[in-house]
């Protein structure tokens, strides 16, 4: 589900734990980026990414709850 307001987006993600090789428990950290495609302003990502989406040590970090 997405939904797009005024001046922020929000997206919820179905991730299949399996096809990541991810046991989903308490605690967990998943190095995560998000990233999606703006008419106005091109790439919008979550974490940064100075250029490159092939950058793992600039993800951000889901921690599992």
């Amino acid at each position: 589900a997405s939904e797009i307001g005024d001046n922020y987006w929000s997206t919820e993600i179905a991730i299949p734990w399996e096809e990541i090789r991810v046991k989903p428990t308490p605690g967990t950290e998943i190095g995560f980026n998000f990233a999606g495609n703006d008419y106005k302003d091109y790439w919008v990502t979550w974490g940064p990414t100075y250029g490159s989406f092939q950058r793992p040590n600039t993800f951000s970090y889901l921690r599992l709850k």
